[in-house]
Formats: structure tokens, C-alpha cells, sequence
């Protein structure tokens, strides 16, 4: 549940409403310069700023997010909101509050929360949190490309990029972390897991090992003054892959390590991990083996799109060391399939179903897939397009339980909004609409399975602005079992 106001009117008894459960943010239209402006003013004239996480916006997407926007007068409406896990607005105010409102909003608060929990989900766990917004943190501009795991003690542990100057792919950019230990209601202090200088260390795909508990972490690093461009066409900069390893369930980090010799090859330039969770097999003689999807682009066939390439990374030993295995050649040169950012689950019956970003190719469908039979060493053909799956050129994430294998991902083919939840009951081959989890914007994702036939799935929305959790129930996937299509854009 949030409260959102305008103008910092609960600034002062905000510890009050986060007492109850209630997230208390502030919203207005200045530019996060502007309020670190303001807040340093403030300080420095003897003024307590305030203390409320600020949403800015200056574009006003944030306030349509909330639907706290009068469509008349084409401007921001005053007052406090009220807000529900599914964004809607259960009671509003349009005026500065007196402390008997506030006692109101309180108790109304309290009183909604009950009725939601024991309405709406039986389990006690509706969760819709912001795990990391824009302007949370006065080192980083914006916060993209989520990743989740669940820890070996049953933490949740959501990475992202904190890049420091804009939300640009290429500058500073940081892997940071924040741990939830109640299943996605609460969050953590940030903590920054692997800082590059002025470069970038990004593009995390955790996975947890099941004998020692260790979360291992891969991450790519690049040199500072490089573009995704410059590298792809061999000009300036290099992409390396590098990993860490966590002891103590994502607490303290190994320093990074990198993966050059093992795991990269002459003549690739772009380099990427993920970015998603990795898993660990179960099934067959390689039961235990880590997998990280990951993407390369190769030299030879130039800077442009079908220069680009999918392959997988395997340790047979607990992440100690790693060595490429899987590597989707075939596709090189050719405009039809681009594999570019990838997702991999075990299916039940062993097999290894990878599937990816199609990054610009000229097939009708934007998401591909391959099949690996022995453990990720090799693919049983080339990528070949996924036609059931709707989505825009986004990341997507896939997660297998049992004989369900999930996918998350933008629903409308043209524009990153409507993050869905796609289910096949036969290991890919077709799939059905289960579950809206973001009607608005929305793009990179990763999903976890959570306690209780629980799931959970982290996102990018409010135009980048916020990166959320969510949870669902997987009864909620056995709701909509006819196949569904997102609304046609007009």
C-alpha cells in the first residue's frame, strides 16, 4: 500500500504511516537536480528538508502513472492519494491536511490494508513494492536491468545497474543490491556490489548454488569512455566477462575476477551476461551444473545486427571456473534471427530451453528460442522464432516449475507497456496470456519462484523511473487458460 502526496505535506508524521505499513512518497514535477537543489538550500539555510522518497518527473508521466491528473485542465491534481497494490485510488483528498485528516487517512489506511489481505489473497502476501526509484539515492541517476534470486537462508536478493550520470547504457555505471527478508515486502539499504570507476560493471545473472548456498554472481565490465558502437564495430573498447561469489548470502562480495581467458573469444566484441537470474540443473548427468545465458557480437561480420550471436556459459564446479559452452553461430551474417539478450530454465525432462531478444531481425516475431539436450553444451538447431510469444524488442525473463515454464516481457509488439505473464504447458511450443502484471510502461524483467507456489517478478516501469516486485499466486495462472491478445494499438 502507498500514500502519495504532493508538496511534502506527510513529511512530518511519515514515520507514523511507515509504523502501519504504509509507504509515504512525495510526487512533484521538478527534476531530481532540482530537489537535491532544493534540499541542499534547505540545509545550508538551518531548513530540515524533506524526508520522503521523491518521485520527479518533470514530463508528468509519474502523476498519470498515479492517475492523480486532471484530464480537463491537462494538469497535476493537489492533494493525497491513497494507493493500493494495483495502483488504484482508494481515497483521495484535494487539500493541505489538518492532523485530524491525517488520523483519518491513517485508520482508513489500516482498515484497507485488512480488507485487502484477507480478500485478496488468502496467503497474507499481496506485495507490489518499488525496490528501487529514481532519486532513492543521491549517487545515481537511475536505476535499470533488474535481476533476482532467492538466497540459500530464503532472502530476496534484486541487483540492478545504478548508473550515475543519466540512464544512458554506456558511462558510470554501477551493480548495486537490495535484500528483502520477508519475501518482497520490505526492502533493504542499497548496497553497491561491484563499482568499475567512470566504467561499467552491469548486465547481472546471479544464480544460488544449491550444496554450498553461495550466490555467484556474473557481471560484465567496460572500459569508461566506450559505446556499445564503438565496441560492436572494433573501434574503441572491450565488454569482459567477470564473476564474484558471496558466502554469506549476498552480505560481503569476492572481489571481481574476470573470465577473459575462459570465457571469451578472439574476434567477439560486444559481450554481454543475461541480464536475468542463471540457474543450476537438477535433471541428468550434468545435475548441478551453472548455466548463464549470455550474447556476443562478432567482428567479422561488422558493426550491424546480424553480427550478433547467443551462447552459454557453463561451471561444473560451483562457479569456481567457467567456460563457454552452447554458442549459436549459424545465425551470423544472416538478417532473419538476431539472438541478442537471453533467458534460460530446465525443462522437466531435462532439456535446456533458451530463449532471447531477436534484436532487430527481420522475422515477424521479436523473441526466438533454442534447444539444448546435454546439459548447454551444444543446440540441438539454431534460434528460430517464437511466433506465439507478442512482444516489443525488450529483454524477457523464463523461469520452469514442474511442467509450467513461464515468461515475462512487454505484451504489445510495438511499445514496451503491458508486462505480462506468459505460461506454457508444452515446454514452449505454445504459449498463453496468465497474467497482466503492468498495463502502463514497462521493460526488462526477471522472475523468481518464491515459498507457497508463489512467484515473483521484478520490472522496469514508470519510464524507467521505478524498478518494482510483484508477486502472484499460481492459481492466478490457471485463471485465464483460453489464449488472450493484447489490445490492438491504434
Amino acid at each position: 500500500m502507498q500514500c502519495v502526496a504532493q508538496l511534502g505535506e506527510l513529511d512530518p508524521v511519515a514515520p507514523r504511516f511507515r509504523a502501519a505499513g504504509i509507504d509515504v512518497v512525495t510526487i512533484g514535477t521538478d527534476t531530481v537536480q532540482q530537489v537535491r537543489a532544493a534540499q541542499q538550500a534547505a540545509l545550508e539555510n538551518g531548513v530540515d528538508p524533506i524526508h520522503m522518497d521523491v518521485l520527479c518527473d518533470p514530463d508528468i508521466e509519474v502523476f498519470r502513472r498515479w492517475g492523480v491528473w486532471d484530464g480537463f485542465q491537462q494538469e497535476p491534481m493537489h492533494g493525497t492519494f491513497l494507493v493500493d497494490p494495483r495502483g488504484r485510488i482508494l481515497w483521495q483528498d484535494v487539500g493541505v491536511l489538518p492532523f485530524s485528516e491525517i488520523e483519518f487517512l491513517l485508520a482508513e489506511s489500516q482498515r484497507l490494508l485488512t480488507a485487502w489481505d484477507s480478500v485478496d489473497d488468502p496467503a497474507g502476501d499481496p506485495i507490489d513494492a518499488a525496490v528501487f526509484r529514481r532519486g532513492m539515492d543521491a549517487r545515481y541517476h537511475t536505476f535499470r536491468i533488474p535481476a533476482i534470486v532467492r538466497a540459500a537462508n530464503g532472502d530476496l536478493l534484486a541487483f540492478a545497474e545504478g548508473r550515475v550520470q543519466s540512464g544512458s547504457d554506456s558511462g558510470d555505471i554501477d551493480v548495486v543490491m537490495r535484500r528483502s527478508g520477508d519475501g518482497g515486502r520490505t526492502w533493504g539499504e542499497l548496497s553497491i556490489v561491484a563499482d568499475n570507476g567512470d566504467g561499467v560493471f552491469g548486465n547481472p545473472a546471479p544464480v544460488v548454488d544449491r550444496e554450498s548456498g553461495d550466490v555467484v554472481l556474473l557481471l560484465v565490465r567496460q572500459e569508461a569512455g566506450s559505446h556499445e558502437s564503438q565496441i560492436r564495430s572494433g573501434k574503441h573498447g572491450s565488454r569482459t566477462p567477470y564473476v564474484m561469489r558471496s558466502a554469506d548470502h549476498g552480505k560481503t562480495w569476492s572481489e571481481p575476477r574476470s573470465l577473459l581467458e575462459s570465457c571469451d573469444r578472439e574476434g567477439w566484441g560486444w559481450y554481454a551476461t543475461g541480464p536475468c537470474h542463471a540457474i543450476q540443473l537438477r535433471h541428468g548427468e550434468h545435475a548441478g551444473r551453472l548455466v548463464v545465458p549470455a550474447n556476443f557480437s562478432s567482428l567479422a561480420h561488422g558493426g550491424g545486427n546480424a553480427a550478433l550471436g547467443a551462447h552459454l556459459l557453463l561451471s561444473d564446479d560451483a562457479g569456481e571456473t567457467w567456460r563457454i559452452g552452447a554458442v549459436d553461430e549459424a545465425n551470423l551474417g544472416k538478417p532473419e534471427v538476431n539472438p541478442n539478450e537471453s533467458t534460460v530454465a530446465e525443462l522437466a525432462d531435462g532439456r535446456l530451453y533458451v530463449n532471447t531478444r531477436d534484436h532487430g531481425g527481420k522475422s515477424r516475431a521479436t523473441r526466438a528460442f533454442a534447444i539444448s539436450v546435454d546439459g548447454g553444451e551444444t543446440f540441438v538447431a539454431p534460434f528460430q522464432s517464437v511466433e506465439g510469444l507478442v512482444a516489443p524488442v525488450c529483454q524477457g525473463s523464463v523461469l520452469a516449475d514442474g511442467e509450467v515454464l513461464l515468461f515475462s516481457g512487454p505484451s504489445v509488439g510495438n511499445k514496451r507497456e503491458r508486462l505480462a505473464i506468459r505460461v506454457s504447458d508444452d515446454a514452449g511450443a505454445t504459449w498463453r496470456e496468465a497474467l497482466v502484471i503492468e498495463p502502463g510502461m514497462s521493460a526488462y524483467s526477471d522472475l523468481v519462484a518464491l515459498e507457497r507456489n508463489r512467484y515473483g517478478v521484478l520490472f522496469e516501469s514508470d519510464g524507467y523511473g521505478r524498478i518494482r516486485f510483484r508477486s502472484f499466486d499460481r492459481n492466478a495462472l490457471e485463471s485465464r487458460r483460453s489464449a488472450a491478445s493484447p489490445p490492438e494499438r491504434k
